[in-house]
């Protein structure tokens, strides 16, 4: 199925589903924002799923200005809006310098996640991630039981997975939550990281290695509650239909990115990638 046809069926999901303004619970004047913020955000996700460079573009330059009203600014932590403008930078820069669309269908992906964070008494999608990376963090430790260092490299290997799904949430979590929290999961990550990398030259230290393991649990756990930690046959709450819906779109170009380079991983790299 071709990028352009995936893109056209998760819009007619969304459509059908019904999913709800992000505006349904701010003040008329912050909603009229936020609608506008939302909308010039789909347009450009779905401009880079087309591989339109064009529209892309146009949609990014409006979202700059949507973004800047010091109004929505209020609405996020501060931290957050500097994580958003890095982000809006870098999808500039690599529409800019000519870079293959699935780089800025990845910086697409973490500005939709940012801005439905802003949405307010609503669960934000990129809490729904809580779910993925409590799954992350198990296949971490149970690539790392096979032992050696075999053992090691697929745990590193899921490890990565993992992150490339925290640095795709990391706007949105920082507009929804104090920076401490989203920094601290990244650095015990990054802790991990090492620990795995020197575990695979045959340099591993195995009660350090599984202290990391713990320490990014407690970490996802702050940062996305016990969704993060609980077994996936735990959970029976299902994700609302709005979530779905947004989590289609996410998945229809990630979903085709990452089935190439993961295809061993059937939640490769959901933006949703992996659940939008």
């Amino acid at each position: 199925m071709s990028v352009r046809l995936t893109a056209l069926l998760a819009f007619a999901l969304l459509l059908a589903a019904g999913v709800p303004p992000i505006s349904a619970n701010a003040s008329d004047g912050d909603g009229e924002r936020l609608d506008r913020l939302e909308m010039l955000t789909r347009s450009f996700y779905l401009a880079a799923v087309e591989g339109n460079r064009q529209l892309a573009w146009a949609s990014l330059q409006k979202m700059k200005q949507a973004a800047a009203s010091p109004d929505l600014r209020a609405l996020g932590e501060p931290s957050g809006w500097s994580r958003f403008d890095e982000r809006l930078a870098a999808a500039d820069r690599a529409i800019a310098r000519g870079r293959d669309a699935s780089v800025w269908r990845e910086e697409a992906s973490r500005l939709l996640l940012a801005v439905d964070a802003l949405a307010p008494g609503r669960r934000s999608l990129w809490q729904a991630y809580g779910r993925l990376i409590g799954e992350d963090l198990d296949r971490v430790r149970r690539s790392w039981g096979l032992g050696g260092q075999e053992g090691a490299a697929a745990a590193a290997a899921s490890l990565r997975i993992m992150k490339e799904r925290v640095d795709r949430l990391e706007a949105a979590a920082a507009l929804a939550r104090p920076l401490p929290a989203v920094e601290r999961f990244r650095e015990r990550i990054r802790y991990a990281e090492r620990l795995l990398g020197a575990a695979e030259r045959g340099a591993a230290n195995q009660l350090l290695i599984e202290r990391s393991f713990d320490d990014m649990e407690r970490a996802a756990e702050e940062l996305f509650g016990p969704a993060a930690k609980m077994p996936a046959s735990a959970r029976r709450d299902p994700a609302p239909a709005w979530i779905a819906a947004v989590t289609a779109i996410l998945l229809a170009a990630l979903g085709y990115a990452g089935w190439r380079k993961y295809a061993h991983d059937r939640w490769g790299i959901h933006t949703v990638k992996r659940l939008p």
